[in-house]
Parts: C-alpha cells; sequence; structure tokens
C-alpha cells in the first residue's frame, strides 16, 4: 500500500505520519472549548452575578464619586461597566483562588500591587515605597508636620499620645527581596526627630525590636496582629503612667488561631481554599483577648460614650484590640473613633467638629502608621483642613499688611481690598525673608470675608498646604511648613470665577513661643514690635550705642539706648513703648568703630537677655 502523500508549495514531497489525523482533532477540541470558555462565561455570567466586592473608607468614597460623575462621552462609564462585570464574575470568583494559590504557593506570583517576600511574607507595594526626599529632608519634613499636629490637639485642651506604627516592611525587612530598598532606618529616625520637637511618641521601635517579626504583623496581611497591637497598648499604658502595664498584659488570655488568608493577598484572589489543602494561604497565629472583668465591661463590637481617655486612628485601631487592651491596662472605659480606610486625619477632624457627647477627651491616644508619613509625598496632606476647623485659640503676630514693606513681593496681589476673582490672587515672600524652623510654628492669617467657598494655600520648599475658606467664615489660619528653615513662601487663594472677597489683612503670624521665626530681610517694624540689638565686639570692649526710629511724620525717637553694652551681648527693646505712629527707616549708631551692632526684629523666643529686659 503506497503511503498518503502531500505536495508542498515549494515542490518538496511531504510525509504524513499517523499522528497529524490525531493532532488535527485534539487541536479541533481544544478550540471548542476555548470557544465555549469565551462564549460561556459572559453567558454564565449574565444570568447569575458574584457579590460585588465590599469596599470601605476612602476606596468607597472614590468608587461613588466615579459612578456619580462617570459618562458614556467620555468612556468612563463603559470602564465602570467592563469593571463591573469583572468584579462580579461568577466564574472569576470561583476558579480564580485556586487559579491564584496556585500561581503563589507554586511560583511565588502575586499581584503588582505586591512584594512576595521570603518564608510566606507578603508586601504592599506602595509601603515599601518611600518619598523620593533624602532621609534629612523627608526626616525633618515629618516630623515638623507631625509636630504641628501635635500642638493643635493641645491647644483644644486635650492631652495627646501620638502613637507611630512602624511599617511592616521595616520591621519585617530580612523578608523582602534584597533589590527592594524600603529604607527601614527611616522608622526609628522618625521617631526620634518627632520626640525631638517635643512630642509624647512611645518608644514602639524598641519594643518590636525584641520579638520576632510575626509577633507584630501577619505575613499575609498589612495590618499587625493581636501580639503586636497588644505591644504597643503596653506602650502607650506606661506612658499614661501605668507602672504594671507590662504585668498586666501578661494576665491576658491567648489561645491558637487560624488566620485566614489576610488583605495583602486578597489583593491576589488568594483565599483559604481549605485550611488542609496545602495549598491553602492561611497561617497560625495567636489570639490575646483581655478577661471579663466587672469593673471595666468589654466589648470588641461597642463603643462607650466620650471618655477622659479617647483612641482615634485607621484600621490599625479599628480592626485590632488596641483599644480593648488598652482599656484591660488602664483599668478605664476608652471611646474610639478609629475609622478604617480614611487615614489618620479625617478622624481627627470628625473629633473637633462633631464633639461627641458635646465634649472633648482629657487625654487622647492618636494612631499613626508611618506609611502614611514616609510613604506619600506630604505626610498628613489633610493638616490644614484641620488646622482651619481648630486654628489655636491664641497666635501671635509676626508681620501684617501693615509692616510687610520689604518683605512680600511687589507683584503680590493678595493685598487688602475687593477682589473679584479671575483667577487666584498671591502673596509671595521676597527671596531670603523668612527664616523659621519648618515646624508649622508659622502660618499665614487672613481675614475678611468670600461670597463662595474658596481655598487657601501656602507653598514652601515645594510642599503645598491646602485649608478650606469656607463662605462666612471671617478668618482663615494656615501653616507654613517645610522640611528646612525656609528662605521664601506663599500663600495662594483660589476660588470659583466671579467670586467676591474682601480682604482685611494679610499676616505671617506665630502659634508656638517654643520656636523660633523670624524675617531675615531688610525690615520696617511695627509699632508693637520688639527689636533686639545684637552685639558683636571684635576687640571685646564694651560699646554705647542708641537705636532710633524714622517716623512717618518726619520726627525721630529714640528707642533704646546701652551704656556699656557688652561684646557678644543682645539688648530687647519695646517699639510700642517709645512709637505711635508707622515707621519708614530704623538705625543703629555705636560709639565703638570695631563693634558691629545690628538690629532687627525680636524672635518669639529669644535667649534670656543677658542686659535689658526680654519682652513679655
Amino acid at each position: 500500500m503506497s503511503k498518503p502523500q502531500a505536495e508542498s508549495n515549494d515542490g518538496l514531497v511531504q510525509i504524513a505520519t499517523p499522528l497529524q489525523g490525531a493532532r488535527s482533532a485534539v487541536a479541533s477540541i481544544a478550540f471548542g472549548i476555548f470557544l465555549i470558555l469565551i462564549a460561556g462565561t459572559p453567558i454564565l455570567d449574565a444570568f447569575r452575578q458574584g457579590p460585588p466586592p465590599k469596599l470601605t473608607g476612602a476606596e468607597k468614597l472614590t468608587a461613588e464619586t466615579m459612578r456619580a460623575k462617570a459618562k458614556w462621552m467620555n468612556g468612563t462609564r463603559a470602564a465602570i461597566i467592563a469593571a463591573d462585570l469583572k468584579d462580579n464574575s461568577e466564574v472569576r470568583r470561583l476558579a480564580l483562588p485556586y487559579w491564584a494559590t496556585t500561581l503563589w504557593r507554586v511560583f511565588g506570583e502575586v499581584n503588582r500591587a505586591l512584594v512576595g517576600g521570603s518564608e510566606d511574607w507578603i508586601f504592599l507595594r506602595e509601603r515599601a515605597k518611600t518619598n523620593p526626599l533624602s532621609d534629612a529632608r523627608l526626616i525633618g519634613l515629618v516630623a515638623a508636620t507631625v509636630a504641628c499636629a501635635d500642638r493643635r490637639i493641645a491647644a483644644q485642651g486635650i492631652d495627646p499620645i501620638v502613637l507611630l506604627i512602624p511599617r511592616k516592611e521595616t520591621v519585617a525587612n530580612d523578608h523582602l527581596p534584597k533589590v527592594i530598598m524600603a529604607r527601614p532606618h527611616l522608622d526609628a529616625a522618625v521617631l526620634r526627630a518627632t520626640r525631638a520637637h517635643g512630642v509624647r511618641v512611645p518608644d514602639l521601635e524598641v519594643r518590636f525590636s525584641g520579638h520576632k517579626p510575626d509577633a507584630i504583623y501577619h505575613k499575609s496581611d498589612s495590618h499587625w496582629n493581636d501580639s503586636g497591637s497588644l505591644i504597643a497598648a503596653q506602650a502607650v499604658a506606661s506612658m499614661l503612667g501605668i507602672a504594671n502595664a507590662d504585668e498586666r498584659g501578661a494576665e491576658l488570655k491567648r489561645e491558637p488561631l487560624w488566620y485566614e488568608t489576610g488583605d495583602a493577598l486578597r489583593m491576589s484572589a488568594v483565599t483559604r481554599v481549605d485550611r488542609t489543602n496545602p495549598l491553602g494561604a492561611g497561617e497560625w497565629d495567636v489570639r490575646i483577648r483581655p478577661p471579663k472583668s466587672p469593673d471595666i465591661p468589654w466589648d470588641e463590637k461597642a463603643t462607650p460614650p466620650m471618655t477622659d481617655l479617647a483612641l482615634l486612628g485607621t484600621s490599625f485601631s479599628a480592626h485590632s484590640r488596641l483599644r480593648a487592651n488598652l482599656s484591660w491596662l488602664t483599668k478605664q472605659p476608652i471611646w474610639s473613633g478609629a475609622r478604617p480606610g480614611m487615614g489618620p486625619m479625617v478622624p481627627l477632624e470628625d473629633l473637633i467638629k462633631k464633639r461627641p457627647g458635646g465634649v472633648l477627651p482629657k487625654r487622647l491616644v492618636w494612631e499613626i502608621p508611618l506609611n502614611y508619613l514616609i510613604c506619600l509625598s506630604v505626610p498628613l496632606d489633610r493638616l490644614a483642613n484641620f488646622i482651619a476647623i481648630a486654628p489655636a485659640p491664641n497666635v501671635d503676630q509676626l508681620a501684617s499688611t501693615g509692616s510687610l514693606n520689604g518683605l512680600m513681593s511687589q507683584k503680590s496681589t493678595l493685598v487688602p481690598g475687593n477682589h473679584t476673582l479671575n483667577g487666584e490672587l498671591i502673596a509671595k515672600t521676597n527671596n531670603e525673608a523668612i527664616l523659621h524652623p519648618g515646624t508649622g510654628v508659622l502660618a499665614y492669617r487672613i481675614r475678611g470675608l468670600a461670597s463662595a467657598d474658596a481655598q487657601i494655600m501656602t507653598v514652601s520648599e515645594g510642599t503645598r498646604i491646602i485649608a478650606p475658606w469656607r463662605a462666612g467664615v471671617v478668618e482663615i489660619v494656615v501653616p507654613v511648613i517645610a522640611w528646612k528653615r525656609t528662605s521664601e513662601c506663599s500663600v495662594h487663594l483660589r476660588a470659583p470665577k466671579g467670586t467676591v472677597v474682601r480682604v482685611d489683612s494679610v499676616e505671617l503670624v506665630t502659634d508656638c513661643r517654643r520656636d523660633t521665626a523670624e524675617l531675615s530681610a531688610p525690615w520696617l517694624p511695627h509699632r508693637l514690635d520688639h527689636v533686639v540689638v545684637d552685639v558683636d565686639a571684635t576687640n571685646k570692649q564694651t560699646c554705647a550705642f542708641t537705636v532710633t526710629a524714622f517716623c512717618s511724620s518726619g520726627k525721630t525717637v529714640t528707642i533704646g539706648t546701652a551704656a556699656g553694652a557688652r561684646p557678644d551681648s543682645k539688648h530687647y527693646f519695646a517699639v510700642a513703648s517709645c512709637v505711635d505712629e508707622s515707621i519708614v527707616k530704623l538705625d543703629v549708631v555705636s560709639d565703638n568703630p570695631k563693634a558691629l551692632v545690628t538690629v532687627k526684629r525680636a524672635p518669639w523666643i529669644a535667649p534670656v537677655a543677658p542686659t535689658d529686659s526680654r519682652p513679655k
């Protein structure tokens, strides 16, 4: 029997193998299955859809906003429909967990938003990626921002403790791939720098260092476990003066717990298929519970009315036993306003605005995961919203529209008067005009009235702080925050076109006397200012000097004199005691030609004066 032959296009003879027909059949079957899946999947999903994913916090608000603004013309409505088909797919819901678990367990592959580590550790990529600023700039900016918020909380009559939580990427850094540079040293450096600003911060970097990473964080979740939250509660209780906090922590009940797949792996659609299945992705953990106590009623879900000690924070507080353990350690009920998915600032704003029960707590534990400070472009970017609703009760004028000559740029448009907005109004300082520590001690205070809601934005060293100026509000204070002693800053007023804004005054103010903020440009004092005279005598001899003010009326007034000023001394004088009108020039004359005698505005925190009296 002759073998079947087939002639190719190039004239060569091909011999058909016995398997060629079988291969064609297999290919046909595979293609048919492919068509069935392609056609059958949407048909099945159309008749039976799975439950939509649950969203909370900021993700829920973002999704609702996108749906409200979606339009057919720009494709956003079609994109939402496509996303719904994907999220609600019953086929995908049933099959993807097994497929994703196989990828994770066998090949170590996870969602692009995640980073797979050693020994089944999983991390959020966004928390391993830090702000690109240098160490010094980032640490200074974070510490300054937290210190500013801390002062404003204290200004409400609340004694705050700021609980800064080190990142999982720092605690378990040894389990991250070596190519991931999470800069783990930043966490401890930020805690130390924040304490240096006078903020009460528990030493979690020290307490965590004595434990293994899995005693702090879940391997498959982005949050800490019961043990980690207990260690934090003990640190807070010790700072509150509870001497036996560690001993009381030993009395808590501990029981083994099979912890199902955490939020990190769920982002890759990995779920606990079955605990006994070798592909299951759960982990063994320890659940820690306070024992029942008649004097401290405790319930995981219930929150008592406003108490003397309150807790604010994120999902680290809302989804853990931090409040319950802290209540057990301190022997008192604790009100909680923690809100998951909203960041650390929103609960603080709500507390000040709503004042549950009409009162504020006497003491507050404010929990802030450090990823909100180290990994974002602007740490606590909603700080100005809080400042706008909770300004310090006492701010001291540093400079005002009456004494900004030589300080503000001549191109400034945010000046007193009535303005109809057709753009933005800006007040910008001249270069090297302001010297301040970058802690938010410096702020712009604008007084006036806007016919519609507007925004006030301060800019310094590229850091933008934005606060709402509501219609009808006659005063707003917005801080200036930078990573170092800055030389230039500006304030911007933005409102819808046609908004009528009456500006009564634009002032630079300070809300904290423990920091120094001063003007470094040529300066004309306001009559309510104080001046400081520096004496730098190279021949180490005393000298006499006179400070004279030249007034707008043409008269001259002696502000202060010294007969025997010592070298390297400072002398303070109150302008108001001598001058009751505008000053056009300030001069100082010395009888020692080898002495450098300079006069400038006295900073709000002045060193102890060796002679004369410092301003009260």
